[in-house]
């Protein structure tokens, strides 16, 4: 595609498959220089202001998570499920956002959100310890302690399995 003069069909091509696989940030690039050819590109241009909401909420959000604004974060990787909810690759990125600055802010409400991404990732030691934290702050404290032991169980198997 980059090969080829003028190839604005191929670059938005490449930026459709990017964005519905997930990256939306990789996929703006290949739209400013479909724009870049042509910037009267109605097919480019339509792509690319939709793209580009994406693009700076989940910029947003992991900038805010980078800087333990977690307030931010959780409305920032809400604005993610409000421009793309239908695509489950933004649902599962901001669901991950979700847990993580809901289990860091103390906040009850993180729950439903930790609990979708340990049922998408089980193996995730990460995401199952901020499960636990999830249940701590929603005083399910059973939950929480039956989500430590799952995840000590595991990562005793994985030292085990380190030494041999």
């Amino acid at each position: 595609v980059h090969l080829t003069n003028d190839n604005r069909e191929g670059l938005l091509r490449i930026s459709r498959i990017m964005y519905d696989a997930g990256f939306a940030l990789q996929a703006i690039n290949e739209l400013r220089e479909c724009l870049r050819l042509d910037q009267d590109d109605k097919a480019c241009l339509s792509f690319y202001k939709k793209v580009n909401k994406v693009a700076k909420a989940i910029t947003a959000t992991q900038e805010a998570l980078e800087a333990e604004r977690y307030s931010d974060c959780i409305k920032k990787a809400a604005e993610i499920v409000k421009f793309e909810s239908s695509n489950p690759e933004y649902a599962s990125q901001a669901n991950i956002s979700l847990c993580h600055c809901h289990a860091k802010s103390k906040s009850a409400d993180g729950v439903p959100f930790c609990e979708s991404v340990v049922e998408h990732f089980p193996e995730s030691t990460e995401f199952q310890l901020y499960k636990a934290e999830a249940y701590i702050n929603a005083d399910r404290f059973q939950d929480a302690i039956s989500t430590y032991q799952k995840y000590w169980n595991t990562n005793l198997i994985t030292r085990k399995q380190r030494r041999g």
